[in-house]
């Protein structure tokens, strides 16, 4: 039986676990709780690695062995992890820091929402000016 060696090179936490916007975005059910798995694994210790068999990955993830298998090799080529195969026959795992792919994406889409903002500005000065206007306005008896 194969073991794995599974280590978080981006955020890791001891109580909680991070997933990125790009990851819900992109990743299908099956991934994206295999790596939120990684993610929660990885994050109970302080070196931010662990080892995990199979088995215990696919009975915790609640998926059998082989889509846990299977998964793991589309996480690798989606670039979210990286595997070794070692020659004590077993794998190590290493998590993919992805957060500078996610600012950018995510960056992007908040400057240009932004920007609606900015012109809504505008609009409220100009109601600004209106005010003002009605307040000069005097009523004579």
């Amino acid at each position: 039986m194969k073991r794995e060696h599974i280590e978080d090179r981006g955020l890791s936490g001891k109580y909680f676990h991070i997933m990125l916007n790009i990851a819900d975005d992109e990743l299908d059910v099956y991934q994206y709780r295999l790596l939120g798995h990684y993610r929660r694994v990885c994050g109970d210790n302080s070196d931010g690695a662990c080892w995990e068999g199979t088995r215990t990955t696919a009975a915790r993830c609640k998926m059998s062995i082989g889509k846990v298998s299977k998964t793991r090799r589309e996480l690798e080529r989606l670039g979210y992890i990286k595997i070794e195969s070692r020659p004590d026959d077993t794998l190590r795992i290493t998590l993919v820091d992805r957060m500078a792919d996610n600012v950018a994406r995510y960056f992007l889409r908040l400057s240009s929402e932004q920007g609606v903002h900015v012109v809504n500005d505008g609009v409220h000065v100009v109601n600004d000016g209106v005010h003002v206007v009605n307040d000069g306005v005097h009523v004579v008896n």
